[in-house]
């Protein structure tokens, strides 16, 4: 399941918009480590229908070290699968790496749409696209499936 998080970070992660035209799209890994884009200012001057002049080209946006650490931990999780020996070990790190990287995606799409509120005044909007979601779903199944093992484990020993 690690495998398959750590491949939704390379597909659709969010998309703004802005009166429902589509500003830009990123990837899980854009998000994680930062990407320049065409400057969404000269995408609304268009669609606006006013002259905003945009200051600069392209626009550097920061990645979001929370989503970097859910991608350290989806590796680190299927290192651990891999790596490790013992069953009882096997399911509990995978587990709470699970765990963890559910309540980190959580926590950035509650920061990422209270930001997106208070900057865009209403009008720009965020939707969230597969690669979150699988994302998020397969922590979530991941940590079910380690904690069921877990406790299996613990009742054999």
């Amino acid at each position: 399941m690690f495998a398959l998080i750590l491949i939704c970070f390379f597909l659709p992660f969010m998309s703004l918009s802005c009166q429902g035209k589509d500003i830009v799209t990123m990837t899980g890994l854009q998000m994680a480590t930062g990407v320049e884009l065409a400057n969404p200012a000269a995408s609304l001057s268009g669609s606006l229908g006013g002259s905003v002049a945009a200051a600069a080209k392209t626009q550097k946006i920061a990645g979001s070290v929370p989503l970097g650490i859910a991608f350290v931990t989806a590796a680190a999780g299927l290192a651990a699968t891999l790596l490790l020996k013992d069953r009882f070990q096997q399911s509990l790190v995978p587990g709470v790496a699970s765990g963890i990287g559910a309540i980190i995606l959580l926590f950035v799409k509650s920061g990422t749409d209270s930001e997106v509120i208070k900057q865009g005044s209403g009008m720009i909007q965020v939707s969230y696209g597969i690669g979150f979601y699988l994302a998020l779903l397969l922590f979530i199944a991941n940590a079910g499936v380690n904690g069921y093992q877990f406790m299996e484990e613990r009742k054999q020993k």
